[in-house]
């Protein structure tokens, strides 16, 4: 229990340190805020391979490449959080808190699924997350945030 009260806050804490307000910003400067955030996710999706592949291996009802493909969809995430980041202005508030929420209901509604059905619930899960992104950056017509160009003109 002092594991996850530890880890729940904290990890998306580290997280976005990293992925947004480092990685996501000074890529952001050079190749724009959706291809930005596409490559945070593919650093993203991959980092979290090991912690991945341990947990659907436990399920034996579950094909583990597979589930982890699914979640790499799920990186899709990467470009709603970069949209919220921007739209905030840089702060991370909203990322760490989004990031958070995510976790916490992934792990006792997601996982708690995939046990009992298998990957169906990863595949509504990384519809869903997909579909969001994609209608997020419909309406964004391409640029996840117009302060976004400005936002990182102080980047060193």
């Amino acid at each position: 229990m002092k594991n996850i009260l530890i880890n729940l806050p904290f990890a998306p804490l580290w997280e976005e340190l990293g992925w947004r307000e480092f990685l996501l910003t000074r890529l952001q400067s050079t190749k724009g805020a959706f291809a930005a955030s596409l490559m945070v996710g593919a650093f993203w999706g991959p980092w979290h391979a090991p912690l991945q592949a341990s947990a659907y291996r436990a399920y034996p009802n579950v094909n583990a490449f597979l589930a982890f493909l699914l979640f790499c969809i799920m990186m899709a995430l990467s470009v709603i959080l970069a949209w919220l980041y921007n739209k905030s202005s840089g702060n991370l508030f909203p990322c760490i808190l989004f990031h958070s929420v995510f976790n916490n209901t992934s792990s006792f509604l997601i996982d708690a699924m995939v046990q009992r059905d298998g990957l169906k619930p990863m595949i509504w899960a990384a519809a869903t997350v997909l579909t969001g992104a994609l209608v997020l950056l419909a309406r964004a017509g391409g640029d996840l945030a117009r302060s976004a160009n400005t936002m990182t003109a102080t980047v060193d």
